[in-house]
């Protein structure tokens, strides 16, 4: 996701759990705001969406773990979206981290798979030699 695909009355809920709604093109510029506020231009789609970069505590307020849009206009007046409400449009997964020995494994078969193309163009190339 990114913030071009955000629209006014999105409710956002951030990384330290707060809820904030998006309002675009206010004379301000980009903002959201609710129980906190910021211009949207001065974060990056990384930070926001990603949550990469050297995140403080300051900072968690600005990324974002859930992107909501409301159903319908009358639930703009919802400050907190809910299923009945709003409709999930996009979430914050956090990446799976791998151990050493998984990282390790993943070379080993990328080398093996390797060197089982090499020998099949060898047998290949053998193959035809000796017609």
């Amino acid at each position: 996701m990114k913030k071009s695909d955000l629209k006014t009355g999105d409710v956002i809920t951030t990384k330290s759990g707060k809820y904030v709604r998006v309002y675009l093109d206010t004379q301000g510029g980009d903002i959201v705001c609710g129980e906190t506020w910021f211009p949207l231009k001065d974060y990056s789609d990384e930070l926001l969406f990603e949550h990469v970069g050297a995140i403080h505590d300051y900072q968690k307020d600005s990324c974002f773990v859930a992107v909501w849009r409301p159903t319908c206009n009358m639930n703009f007046k919802e400050s907190k979206p809910n299923i009945s409400t709003h409709k999930l449009i996009w979430e914050f997964l956090e990446p799976v981290r791998k151990t050493e020995s998984q990282i390790q494994l993943e070379q080993v078969m990328s080398k093996l798979s390797e060197l089982q193309n090499e020998a099949q163009r060898l047998q290949e190339i053998l193959a035809k030699e000796s017609k």
